[in-house]
């Protein structure tokens, strides 16, 4: 009898001790999984109306002819990993941040140039929802087109140029890690699935075009603290059920 309640006993102890140390495993030790992510494109236009007016100095009729502006926008949809789906503290703060990194290159180079926000190391941060969005955009010249990202930078392009776009993860806590030419903050995923866009000739057309899906696929990232935690308690229950079941009854 007091054999098995020293078993027992050392059996709980070593449970409670290896669930304080995943426990106080950080958020941060977590390699973010590969991002998945889809791009789709869309060619709009709308019209700015002929406009009629008075000069107030010489009282001549003057007209502002009207005319049509051509969009193209590009659209990243990424599926955040269930760990990502937080409120995102800032990226200065010492709480954990989840962001992504956005890289493109033409497609017959093999040189990649990261989208990064000036003086932030990043594309942009993870949405606190499934999703994050990221949209860049510009109005098709002649012969080519200038890509935006909210005027942080460009893209410029020849029209039937090909784009090839690829994604990292990154959960971060500070620190800052060499990645070729730049550094990002935290650990990294691997780089998605490349993916290639073509931009059209032709903007006459105004219908959405929208582009193929990725065929990466996320790796499974490590178990998170709440369901491991429960695993241990199913292991204690199942343990004590198996001692008193060699415990004769009296």
């Amino acid at each position: 009898m007091g054999s098995i309640n020293k078993s027992f006993s050392l059996l709980l102890i070593l449970l409670l001790a290896v669930s304080s140390l995943i426990m106080a495993k950080p958020a941060f030790a977590q390699t973010p999984p590969t991002p998945v992510f889809n791009v789709s494109t869309i060619t709009g236009s709308y019209t700015v109306p002929t406009t009629y007016s008075t000069n107030p100095y010489t009282g001549a009729k003057v007209t502002t002819q009207g005319y049509t502006v051509t969009y193209f926008n590009i659209t990243f949809t990424i599926q955040n990993p269930p760990f990502f789906t937080v409120q995102n503290p800032p990226i200065t703060s010492s709480y954990m941040s989840y962001y992504y990194v956005l890289e493109y290159k033409g497609h017959y180079t093999s040189q990649w140039t990261p989208l990064l926000v000036p003086d932030s190391n990043i594309t942009v941060p993870a949405s606190s929802g499934s999703q994050t969005v990221i949209t860049i955009g510009g109005n098709p010249g002649s012969n080519q087109i200038s890509l935006r990202y909210s005027d942080f930078w460009e893209i410029t392009v020849p029209l039937g140029g090909q784009l090839d776009f690829r994604l990292q993860a990154v959960s971060s806590n500070g620190a800052y890690i060499p990645r070729d030419s730049y550094l990002v903050q935290g650990n990294v995923s691997a780089f998605s699935a490349v993916q290639t866009l073509t931009i059209p000739n032709d903007f006459t057309s105004t219908s959405a075009s929208p582009s193929p899906t990725s065929t990466s696929t996320a790796t499974v990232p490590e178990l998170p603290t709440w369901i491991i935690l429960p695993l241990f308690a199913v292991i204690i229950l199942l343990s004590t059920v198996f001692i008193r079941k060699r415990i004769p009854e009296k």
